[in-house]
């Protein structure tokens, strides 16, 4: 039987995930979303059921993924706390991307054990080609894991991690699409410079960004051999990187990660 999935919050990465895995044949879908005109707009372009209130939607789910800001999810346990406790033995499982939140701040909010998972998604999952990460609460078991995965499978590739180590998850592939927009957008304003129109700029770093990447699939991440062959002696690519090596280009990504990793354990605290 399909599980029911209910879906709280329509922002980007709420509606990127309905988007991908609506399509799924062993999920149906709920959803609710504040801004009532949002909700009916996603419902009638995904052909999905909506319901009136959070309750309606906490009673009906088998999984209710939670897709709201972190300084907004409180509300949210709160409306749905004693709805779930009063399934007994069948409650749903929780899901929740809200950035900084422990799956034990879930727990303890809803108050009876419950099974919970965190997620940390990127935004390339509103294309299906996101990457996200999951990590499990106390109660959860291998197959909430599984559901869990066929859902996120739907947006990109999945990891399952420790706890622990998902604020390192947030700074590097949460946060990382970012840090790759600066750079290209540094890329593209440094070639207009030496004289390329706009156009032309962006054309060519996006296509060496997508022939990069795609070559460095194959190539088992060796990324140290693929610069030796790109980089002869003497010529032009050993030049722009022993400038790269001389400003310490390693090392300004290296205290950027760091910071972005501290602030999501300030967030987490």
């Amino acid at each position: 039987m399909k599980k029911l999935v209910g879906v709280i919050g329509c922002g980007n990465m709420g509606t990127a995930i309905i988007a991908q895995a609506s399509r799924l044949k062993s999920f149906g879908f709920l959803v609710y979303e504040k801004d009532a005109a949002r909700q009916s707009a996603i419902c009638k372009k995904y052909r999905l059921k909506s319901v009136s209130t959070i309750a309606e939607l906490a009673k009906k789910s088998d999984i209710i993924i939670i897709a709201v800001k972190p300084q907004d999810i409180e509300p949210v346990l709160s409306d749905i706390r004693d709805l779930i406790s009063q399934r007994g033995k069948n409650k749903p499982l929780i899901i929740s991307i809200a950035a900084g939140i422990k799956t034990v701040f879930l727990e303890e909010k809803i108050g009876v054990p419950v099974k919970v998972i965190r997620v940390m998604p990127n935004m390339p999952a509103a294309i299906g080609k996101g990457m996200s990460a999951l990590t499990p609460g106390r109660f959860t078991v291998r197959q909430d894991m599984k559901n869990a995965e066929a859902i996120f499978k739907s947006v990109g590739e999945t990891v399952i991690v420790n706890e622990e180590r998902i604020d390192a998850v947030t700074a590097l592939s949460g946060s990382g699409p970012a840090y790759f927009y600066l750079i290209f957008s540094g890329f593209v304003d440094a070639a207009c410079k030496l004289g390329l129109d706009k156009s032309d700029a962006e054309k060519l770093l996006l296509h060496t960004i997508t022939g990069s990447m795609s070559f460095l699939e194959t190539q088992k991440f060796d990324t140290e051999g693929l610069i030796a062959k790109v980089a002869s002696k003497g010529g032009t690519t050993e030049a722009a990187l022993r400038v790269f090596h001389d400003k310490g280009l390693k090392e300004i990504l290296s205290q950027g990660l760091m910071a972005s990793y501290n602030r999501s354990k300030e967030l987490s605290r």
